[in-house]
């Protein structure tokens, strides 16, 4: 019933690897939300404030990201083509005062015993989360 859900409300794509205009498979997702310590989840909340002026800097330094991106924009298609509408955005001049970045964090969190061979009972169950991607694409995506 989950997945006639999905697929009956949009949360569906086409697959890259069968690909067939008339078809669609639902969007991965899980029905139930897994657990994450709220002391942790706070540590994550406070750090993203962190992350967030991070991206914001990266994205207004042109010589940065023109430095960091010049050989992944020759090989990488879709990063080039990014890359050229902010080109143009640059040389033709920002004309909006403010800007709005809507991205999702993926964290994981690192739940292997922090002393490996030892008792792991005796130390905490968390070590520390792991920022996967930050991801402004899929954003959109819901």
């Amino acid at each position: 019933k989950a997945r006639d859900w999905a697929l009956m409300h949009g949360a569906a794509m086409r697959s890259k690897t069968n690909f067939s205009k008339d078809s669609l498979n639902f969007a991965p997702f899980v029905l139930l939300p897994s657990a994450f310590p709220r002391k942790e989840f706070y540590k994550a909340v406070e750090l993203q404030q962190i992350l967030n002026e991070l991206m914001h800097r990266v994205a207004h330094n042109r010589e940065f990201l023109t430095e960091s991106l010049r050989e992944t924009i020759q090989v990488d298609e879709f990063t080039g083509n990014l890359f050229k509408i902010y080109e143009t955005v640059q040389d033709e001049g920002i004309t909006q005062p403010i800007s709005l970045g809507l991205l999702r964090s993926d964290i994981m969190l690192e739940t292997a015993c922090p002393v490996p061979g030892k008792n792991c009972h005796r130390h905490a169950p968390y070590c520390c989360w792991k920022q996967v991607e930050i991801n402004s694409i899929a954003s959109g995506f819901g």
